[in-house]
């Protein structure tokens, strides 16, 4: 339960799902009074640094050895470089176009 009124229900990986979940909650805090779009703002946010967490995990830590940040200073340094575009391509493969998060 995300608040007295929302559920969430989710499909794949359970593992993934709960930490969803938990990274939405954790932006929620402990009111259970809030509306429903922002309960799902934060459970889109939830999903989108999931996915960023497993591009880095599984494609840039990897091919490059950076995370996100150093990644787009390497685009940006040398964007017509040959690496970076399928690096880039698989990235944009995994993650679906996300907002940044607030930090």
């Amino acid at each position: 339960m995300l608040a007295a009124e929302c559920v969430a229900v989710f499909s794949g990986s359970g593992p993934d799902g709960e930490e969803v979940i938990a990274n939405a909650r954790q932006r929620l805090g402990n009111s259970t009074r809030q509306k429903i779009s922002h309960i799902a703002d934060m459970v889109k946010l939830g999903y989108c640094d999931l996915k960023k967490k497993r591009a880095e995990e599984n494609i840039l830590k990897p091919l490059l050895g950076a995370g996100f940040t150093e990644f787009q200073t390497l685009c940006g340094q040398s964007s017509s470089s040959q690496i970076l575009q399928q690096v880039l391509g698989l990235v944009m493969r995994l993650r679906p176009s996300c907002p940044r998060s607030p930090t």
